[in-house]
């Protein structure tokens, strides 16, 4: 997902749920902003989400909004990570 912070984007909407038939167990989860072009990753960037123990089928959602976007205007790339058996999937 990206946003353009030059368009004024209030807020946009994110959420981490499991698709997997019969569900299954995050541990934990979490949406990361970098400016688009740079480096990016788990740990990477403003930290604008995140959560624990998301079971089944149940969704997590959550807003972003302009003000945690806080490395100044330009286009952010939104990421979203979960871990899951220790390991962390997404980006």
């Amino acid at each position: 997902m990206r946003i353009d912070l030059n368009l004024r984007a209030r807020r946009c909407f994110a959420g981490v749920k499991c698709l997997r038939p019969g569900g299954c167990q995050i541990e934990a989860w979490e949406c990361r902003a970098t400016l688009d072009g740079q480096p990016y990753g788990v740990g990477v960037g403003l930290l604008v989400g995140s959560g624990t123990g998301v079971a089944g089928n149940t969704p997590e959602q959550f807003f972003i909004t302009s003000a945690q976007l806080a490395l100044g205007e330009g286009v952010y790339r939104i990421s979203v990570y979960v871990k899951k058996d220790n390991i962390w999937y997404g980006g």
